[in-house]
């Protein structure tokens, strides 16, 4: 305590020292100018800037004084021994809070996998940041596909409470296989004739029959009037989740079908990722279609 509290009393006098440094600066700056524009107007400094004279003579030696090349020498073994005592401290409140996470979740059947800073918690990832500030758990869905919440500190249980949140969130955008299928078969048949394609034969980018789909589930009132505040959003994460938990994939004969996504479709973010289980693995899909098998 003792190291730390001298370690304190001296940024504080330096920042004291480069204070009064900063302020005599501003006056000789003030000062000069004025000497300055008073010359540039061919008047006499004498008359007319005795006072800014008198005041850059006052100040200047108290300026010369701060040697800031020495000041930097003084203040950084301080500042950077500081620094790696608090970094370890964070680390070590890092290593408590997985320690202590770990088990909270595993209570709550959703057991954590993985190495900081990025675990995964089933379809989730926790990643886990030093802020400028404090330490910041960010819980994504998917390898960090859409940010769902993030929680300043490492309070265990507002962890816990988040990944259970994300986990509500998904499950109430989901619906039942007999009522997604038909309405996902619709918004690939829109999309395909939105393309000019026959509405029954082949794929069409995954991304717009969620454009579609997404328009099918708006109300009517957003249908009179299609304001933001009447919008109800269904979004990447609600689609992939659906089709992650999808038990039937069959309409009638047809049944549904995925396109694997190419390097370059990933890349441009035109392709949708989908859990493969709960494992955090998964795959990006660029295409869905519908193909009759009796």
């Amino acid at each position: 305590m003792e190291a730390e509290s001298g370690r304190v009393e001296e940024l504080e006098t330096v920042a004291r020292e480069a204070a009064a440094a900063a302020k005599a600066a501003e006056g000789v700056a003030e000062a000069l100018r004025k000497v300055a524009k008073v010359s540039r107007e061919g008047r006499n400094i004498a008359i007319h800037a005795g006072e800014e004279l008198d005041r850059y003579r006052k100040l200047g030696p108290a300026l010369a004084r701060f040697d800031g090349k020495a000041v930097m020498a003084r203040v950084e073994p301080v500042v950077a021994a500081m620094e790696a005592e608090a970094s370890a401290a964070a680390e070590r409140e890092i290593v408590r809070l997985l320690g202590t996470l770990e088990g909270r979740l595993k209570a709550l059947d959703q057991p954590l996998s993985g190495h900081y800073p990025e675990l995964t918690c089933g379809v989730l990832t926790i990643a886990i940041e030093k802020g400028a500030r404090d330490v910041a758990v960010s819980i994504y869905y998917g390898p960090r596909i859409a940010r769902m919440a993030t929680i300043q500190g490492s309070d265990v249980e507002q962890v816990a409470a988040g990944v259970t949140d994300a986990y509500k969130e998904l499950e109430t955008a989901l619906l039942p296989d007999d009522e997604f299928l038909p309405a996902l078969r619709d918004a690939w048949r829109l999309a395909r004739m939105r393309r000019g394609e026959s509405p029954d034969g082949g794929n069409a980018p995954i991304l717009s029959v969620l454009a579609e789909l997404c328009f099918a589930r708006q109300t009517p009132q957003f249908l009179r009037n299609p304001v933001r505040s009447a919008f109800a959003p269904y979004g990447q994460t609600a689609l992939s989740y659906q089709l992650f938990t999808l038990r039937s994939r069959r309409v009638g004969d047809q049944e549904l079908t995925l396109g694997i996504a190419t390097r370059e479709e990933v890349k441009s973010r035109s392709s949708l990722w989908v859990p493969r289980n709960r494992n955090g693995e998964g795959v990006h899909y660029a295409s869905l279609g519908f193909r009759r098998n009796p």
